[in-house]
């Protein structure tokens, strides 16, 4: 085979998938010729997850399994796959809507985001499904391994593209702040890159040594919240065995929806009885705030249950555990959120009239601090809506919306509903801010300031989108 073998492939099996043949992967490490010992380990990485995962060579080769080399490339091999078989769920729920909707499972960023035409040639990287980016080493460099493969002679980062959306690490849970840009990533040889796409939820499943013994490990959710603070995922479900489950309506099927603070799990089909009492014992959320008083509601019925909650402030990432939500059941997961101190923007400006009452009907939060420069009355992330979120090399620019106008009524002024709202990058920590309204019109404000400064009506936000809000005041909402 000619050089760059293994990107062709990647392309190769994004074409079946338009043809609609979405069981695909390549014999990994290559068929013919010996295998190169770093070469392998990247096609390990990569091949974990296509949707057929083999490694597979010709007699007379030497062998290419991970335990033929050494312990290093077993560990290598073992985390990938662990990764994989954690992930089974959401892949058999791809496979399933392939089968049923016709859609892809492995899919070009083009799918997701044609019009963004960096994505048109992007084709070392790959979306399982709309959730998941998969970023493998793949540059050819300098060595020539199995198939005429050209690898990177010890690379150890990738240049990989994000388009327009909220992206988190997967391992770590992180923002990692790249929209529609290339970034460069650390790329260890331990390490394949894998990001999960804000706005989507992904069934889990603690591994095991088999995909039998697999299936009846505890379940898990991965919500990934989007700049709005929602996400939403669906889970296919049947005895893994069966033919023709759909056909004879011998199955499970879960939507999942979630905001800020609220989880629904509903159960949408059920005519399927696990039998070995499955549970989702554990949700992971990204991009939230601290979760506080977590309750758990049974068909609609408070329950006695206490999950466990670990939160990262750093990383922005909640864990509830210990929930045991049973699988064939309809739940719904509530809390509260804890917002720091130096998150909160004064929702109330005005010089007279605070109050809990007044707080509460412009859709904010009344809590007094006695800390000094704390406002009592907050903005919180439900108020507003983020929509038709663009990015490009100057800048970024979103429309923001009151979620519900009825509180608009409550500020001196009406609020401008919606505004578009433009960030122009003009240097490191430099933004220039403009607003226009509905109509086309420019807002008489146009403010350049420096990141985490206040100028005027002006607040920049890390990582954040903010917009214009009535008394004059400037409130996140991603």
């Amino acid at each position: 085979m000619p050089p760059d073998t293994v990107v062709v492939l990647i392309a190769g099996m994004m074409e079946f998938s338009l043809f609609g043949i979405s069981y695909t992967g390549a014999d990994i490490c290559g068929f013919f010729q010996d295998a190169e010992y770093e070469m392998c380990a990247r096609w390990m990485q990569l091949g974990a997850f296509y949707p057929f995962s083999r490694n597979h060579n010709s007699i007379g080769t030497r062998r290419q399994d991970p335990v033929s080399w050494d312990a290093a490339f077993v560990n290598i091999s073992k985390s990938v796959l662990e990764t994989r078989y954690t992930l089974l769920p959401y892949l058999y729920t791809l496979m399933h809507k392939a089968h049923t909707e016709g859609i892809t499972v492995v899919r070009p960023l083009l799918h997701e985001f044609v019009s963004d035409r960096v994505t048109w040639d992007v084709d070392s990287q790959f979306l399982m499904g709309p959730a998941l980016l998969v970023s493998p080493v793949l540059e050819p460099v300098s060595v020539e391994g199995a198939d005429g493969w050209r690898i990177p002679a010890n690379a150890r980062n990738v240049n990989a593209y994000f388009p327009g959306a909220r992206w988190y690490d997967y391992y770590t849970g992180e923002d990692i702040n790249a929209r529609g840009q290339w970034k460069d990533l650390p790329a260890p040889l331990d390490h394949i890159n894998l990001h999960v796409r804000g706005g989507y939820i992904l069934p889990l499943q603690e591994p095991a040594l088999n995909t039998n013994l697999s299936r009846k490990n505890p379940l898990g959710l991965l919500v990934a919240l989007d700049e709005n603070k929602e996400a939403n995922g669906e889970l296919f479900w049947d005895d893994g065995e069966s033919k023709d489950t759909v056909a004879n309506n011998v199955y499970l099927l879960y939507e999942f929806s979630a905001t800020q603070n609220h989880l629904d799990v509903k159960i949408s089909q059920s005519t399927f009885k696990d039998p070995n009492n499955l549970a989702f014992q554990e949700i992971k959320i990204l991009g939230t705030q601290e979760p506080t008083n977590v309750s758990v509601k049974h068909n609609g019925v408070l329950t006695e249950a206490s999950p466990k909650v670990t939160y990262d402030p750093n990383l922005k990432v909640a864990i509830i555990s210990e929930i045991n939500l049973v699988l064939g059941d309809t739940y719904t997961v509530e809390w509260s959120t804890n917002v720091r101190d130096r998150e909160k923007i004064d929702c109330y400006p005005d010089e007279h009239g605070l109050s809990e009452a007044n707080c509460t009907a412009r859709g904010c939060v009344y809590e007094e601090s006695s800390s000094p420069g704390v406002p009592f009355c907050y903005f919180v992330n439900e108020l507003y809506s983020v929509s038709n979120v663009q990015y490009d090399s100057q800048g970024a620019s979103a429309d923001i919306s009151l979620k519900s106008p009825l509180y608009a009524y409550a500020f001196p002024s009406t609020p401008v509903n919606p505004l578009r709202l433009q960030v122009t990058y003009h240097k490191d920590e430099m933004l220039q801010f403009k607003e226009q309204w509905d109509d086309g019109t420019e807002a008489p404000t146009s403010v350049l300031g420096t990141a985490g400064q206040y100028l005027g009506l002006v607040v920049w936000c890390p990582l954040r989108l903010c917009s214009v809000e009535p008394g004059g005041c400037l409130s996140a909402v991603g």
